[in-house]
């Protein structure tokens, strides 16, 4: 029987840099350097899969280890090696991850200069902007685009979602380690001490109370998925 493959999906600014480092530390070492593939930790940071597939660059294949930002299931055929996948996922409240996703796609500029200019101070935007950003985010990086990328069909996204074998809140990795080791296949198992905290967000923006509302109506589509009890119910909460 084939050795299993574990699938990280890291969304953004959901401790995922912390939890591509711990599973390269408590999984990674014992691989084959081409069977890791691990921005940040094993290549560089922008071959993720989706990136690498973007600019025409030959993707891994024979992977066992896979802790990137690539939504689910769209190279598991191309990129992973025979065996049982293992996937895991920390997700965060949306309007928070919202705010601190503004903090890195302005250092990224990653935002159209339409909407922010040269002065990229959030809280002075109109409304109209800002419900832009908002769409904006949900477009490239919202639960839809992880859990279902060709449809965005938000059921479609909940089942696949749904399907991991481990989900867990950004702010609970105790409790995803504590998941991971009663459920994965591999024999591992995190230690105290192992939990690391890598995030690096340049800064949360606070938003004003009409900007959280209209965060909340903007992104309908994210508290569809993040409200739901069988999702609230896989990161433990009743």
């Amino acid at each position: 029987m084939a050795a299993p493959v574990l699938v990280f999906t890291h969304i953004h600014k959901c401790s995922g840099s912390s939890l591509r480092k711990m599973l390269f530390k408590l999984l990674g070492k014992d691989l084959h350097p081409q069977q890791v593939h691990i921005p940040q930790v094993t290549c560089a940071r922008n071959d993720n899969l989706p990136m690498l597939e973007a600019r025409g660059a030959p993707l891994p294949s024979g992977i066992r280890l896979l802790a990137d930002h690539s939504p689910f299931g769209v190279y598991d055929s191309r990129v992973l090696a025979a065996g049982e996948i293992f996937r895991v996922t920390l997700l965060r409240e949306p309007v928070e991850r919202l705010a601190s996703f503004l903090g890195f796609g302005i250092a990224l500029n990653l935002f159209p200069d339409s909407l922010l200019g040269d002065r990229p101070d959030i809280a002075s935007i109109s409304e109209e902007n800002f419900a832009t950003l908002c769409r904006f985010f949900a477009d490239q990086t919202g639960y839809l685009a992880w859990f279902d990328a060709g449809e965005r069909d938000p059921n479609r996204a909940m089942e696949n979602l749904l399907r991991y074998d481990v989900v867990a809140r950004h702010d609970e990795l105790d409790r995803f380690c504590r998941l991971f080791n009663r459920r994965n296949p591999f024999g591992a198992a995190f230690r105290e001490g192992d939990i690391l905290h890598a995030n690096r967000s340049p800064r949360v923006f606070h938003l004003t109370s009409s900007q959280a509302e209209i965060a909340r109506q903007e992104l309908r589509a994210e508290y569809t998925i993040w409200e739901a009890p069988e999702v609230q119910a896989a990161m433990g909460r009743p």
